[in-house]
């Protein structure tokens, strides 16, 4: 009789001990599937949060390479002319706009155009706006859809109060600041893309022939550099 009430009090010792090591190797389970789901969603974020930046980047990029470039002074002397961009940074979820040729088939006619009257005949005016996350490409003939989880942006190193200044050489540096809270993630992420961009009539205005090396402006920002 004895011998039973030993037998089953070990047996139960041993239930219950099973029990409490089938519940921390449970528990250990449980924290490493967390853990292992986390990283797995951080990555996709990761991933998807750079290809919405580099879409979106590229888009910027072609239009910025491409925006119209202005005489500031178009009755100078041509050593005393100055070549000015027309991208502007007007804030807010609006962060970048440009004019850029209506028309590619004939840009090196028209890039340079003197011609102080903004009716609209040969220029579109192009912006961008973030609307909860989603970057708007828009003109005057229609709204495009760019990409998802876009949170800002902004000029980069060559940036002053007035908007961007390009380097002596014509090109601009746009960062682009993707971002998303992934699931079963507290804290959001966020992925920066950043681009240096060569508008390119303005580097053939400064660049190319004999006027710019009399340029004055030209000259100048070379001394600065």
């Amino acid at each position: 009789m004895n011998s039973r009430k030993l037998r089953l009090g070990v047996t139960l010792a041993e239930t219950l001990i099973g029990l409490l090591l089938i519940s921390i190797i449970g528990l250990a389970l449980q924290k490493l599937t967390s853990s292992a789901l986390r990283t797995s969603a951080i990555s996709e974020a990761r991933g998807t949060l750079r290809q919405n930046a580099q879409i979106a980047l590229r888009q910027i990029e072609r239009d910025i390479a491409s925006s119209r470039v202005k005489v500031e002074n178009p009755d100078a002397p041509p050593k005393d002319r100055k070549y000015v961009h027309t991208i502007e940074t007007p804030g807010g979820n609006t962060p970048i706009s440009m004019e850029i040729p209506a028309e590619t088939s004939d840009d090196d006619t028209r890039l340079f155009d003197v011609d102080t009257e903004e009716d609209g005949k040969d220029y579109i005016k192009v912006t961008y706006t973030i609307a909860n996350g989603v970057l708007l490409r828009n003109d005057t003939k229609a709204t495009t859809r760019v990409a998802s989880h876009i949170k800002a942006i902004i000029p980069g190193d060559y940036a002053n109060d007035s908007g961007i200044e390009t380097t002596y050489d014509g090109k601009v540096t746009v960062r682009l600041t993707a971002a998303m809270v992934p699931d079963g993630v507290p804290d959001e992420i966020e992925h920066v893309e950043e681009a240096i961009i060569a508008i390119r009539q303005l580097q053939i205005k400064n660049l190319a022939g004999d006027e710019s090396n009399k340029n004055r402006n030209w000259q100048q920002r070379l001394k600065d550099f």
